[in-house]
């Protein structure tokens, strides 16, 4: 039979549990803010560094520092193993952002510092600011145009974004677009076209249908 003392340990060390288990899942929440940098460089398909304004409160406090930014839910080929595309990922990008504005969306922690990855580079989705035409969401851009594929598991930043990088990466195989040209991704002529044929002949029956209608 258990002892009181024995009961008594027990849930102590069960609450303790608890709330070193709140507090860790409580440091884990974020919110999603976004921020204006400017781009200083583009050090491969899918890091840049930008200019990061420290502003506090009323800008009372201001500092800009350089920061590193890993672009959240691609990976692009490594340009330190020579893989293929990676010269072309990193020209790609370097010509859109060099020198230029973008908005980055990221996750941002309780202690107010944003979320990085494993290499202490912030993760962000960044937006490409153009004054006439609507921003260009540059992840996924770069997964649509076949320069990057989805990131295995990715940390999961800006969850509305997930569905679009799936998307862009799904039309990048489908047309076999960069990287994908040719990869074993799935063939034009099979899977998905099937549907393509079931509504041709859906749309050509109801137009004989109505044809047939007609006096």
């Amino acid at each position: 039979m258990l002892s009181v003392q024995s009961v008594f340990y027990f849930f102590v060390y069960f609450a303790c549990f608890v709330v070193v288990f709140m507090k860790t899942e409580h440091s884990q929440k974020t919110h999603v803010k976004k921020k204006r940098c400017k781009v200083l460089s583009v050090y491969d398909g899918d890091t840049l560094h930008v200019e990061w304004d420290e502003s506090a409160w009323l800008g009372l406090v201001h500092e800009v520092k350089p920061v590193k930014v890993r672009l959240a839910y691609i990976d692009t080929p490594e340009l330190r193993y020579h893989q293929a595309g990676a010269v072309q990922a990193k020209d790609v990008l370097a010509k859109m952002l060099n020198g230029k504005h973008v908005v980055l969306e990221y996750a941002e922690l309780p202690n107010g510092e944003p979320r990085k990855c494993d290499f202490n580079r912030v993760l962000a989705v960044a937006h490409l600011q153009r004054t006439f035409l609507p921003n260009i969401n540059i992840n996924e851009f770069l997964l649509q145009k076949g320069y990057a594929r989805l990131y295995p598991n990715p940390d999961n930043v800006v969850p509305h974004q997930l569905k679009r990088m799936r998307q862009a990466e799904r039309s990048a195989r489908w047309w076999k677009r960069g990287i994908w040209r040719h990869a074993n991704a799935p063939s034009r002529s099979s899977g998905g076209a099937f549907w393509y044929i079931a509504l041709g002949i859906l749309i050509g029956v109801v137009l004989m249908l109505l044809l047939m209608r007609q006096p």
